[in-house]
């Protein structure tokens, strides 16, 4: 698998870029319309990437950020969503803004990429909703969770809790812990609560 690509790109199309890399090799690495608007002709790039192996074509597309790549992977990775629908649900909506969406149940976003309907827009949301995790909004600030942390919510939202008293809790213990002791001091603080 082809996850990450760096060199010089040679041209650029409307969906596009061809990467050389120093090997020169010449890849054609499929990007959103925003990537593709920051990206200059013979400016070097590093990119994420995931191979899309299909009956009659290996297509590769391309991320300025490993969370973009993630994304992609988890949208792609839905029945009745395709490669160039992940891309585009990416070209209107930051994974932030998409894994906001999820949490929230808000399946109206997804509805704005042509060849979404509400029925796809429900799967996505309903398949991805115990897959990622967005920020919570605590009193006006906007707190994220920690990717070591993210295994201790999801296990506590699958036990009934809630995800702001978990992030709550989360934000006032001691970071060094094990992903267990970390349950189990939130677990006992939400007793308490």
């Amino acid at each position: 698998m082809i996850s990450y690509l760096e060199g010089t790109v040679k041209s650029k199309g409307d969906k596009s870029i061809l990467l050389l890399t120093a090997q020169g090799v010449g890849y054609e690495v499929f990007m959103t319309a925003a990537q593709l608007g920051n990206l200059q002709e013979e400016g070097q790039v590093e990119i994420f990437t995931t191979l899309v192996i299909k009956e009659n074509a290996h297509e590769l597309y391309g991320f300025v950020s490993a969370e973009e790549n993630a994304m992609f992977r988890l949208l792609n990775s839905i029945s009745g969503v395709g490669p160039k629908s992940a891309l585009a649900i990416l070209n209107i909506a930051s994974p932030l803004e998409i894994a906001q969406a999820v949490t929230s149940g808000d399946y109206s976003l997804l509805q704005k990429v042509s060849g979404i309907g509400r029925k796809t827009a429900e799967r996505i949301v309903l398949e991805l909703k115990n897959k990622v995790i967005a920020p919570v909004e605590s009193e006006g600030k906007s707190e994220t969770v920690a990717s070591k942390d993210e295994e201790v919510v999801e296990a506590l939202l699958r036990l009934g809790y809630k995800r702001k008293d978990v992030v709550d809790i989360l934000s006032q213990i001691d970071n060094n812990l094990s992903v267990e002791e970390k349950l189990k001091e939130v677990l006992k603080r939400l007793a308490t609560k």
